[in-house]
């Protein structure tokens, strides 16, 4: 009886184990996607036409306009790139949830057949 439950216990920490693994793997995939849709990052119309509008601006010798566009549209992008994060952190939150809910129903299962 005692072998059973050392092995019954042993079990139980390889599978805690490999659960950890799962999620350290998950955040691992999350953080090299993070970076590939940081690339893919679009931006959005208004960003494009205060870009356009800054470039014009500065062709044509109009240097405060165009520094003052440059402002609007960077001020623009820092909320947009922040707005993106946010939602990606938040879809990772929710991929790493639904694991550990899984990983949890797995163990329970586990343990009652133990």
């Amino acid at each position: 009886m005692t072998q059973y439950e050392q092995a019954a216990f042993e079990s139980i920490e390889r599978l805690k184990n490999d659960h950890e693994m799962e999620i350290v793997g998950l955040r691992d995939d999350l953080v090299g996607q993070d970076t590939a849709r940081n690339a893919k990052f679009t931006t959005s119309k208004k960003l494009i036409q205060y870009r356009n509008m800054e470039h014009k601006t500065f062709a044509s010798k109009n240097y405060d306009g165009a520094s003052y566009f440059k402002y609007l549209a960077d001020e623009l992008e820092l909320f947009e790139r922040l707005a993106h994060q946010d939602n990606m952190m938040e879809k990772a939150d929710k991929q790493e949830k639904t694991l550990r809910k899984r990983q949890e129903n797995f163990m329970i299962n586990f343990l009652k057949r133990v």
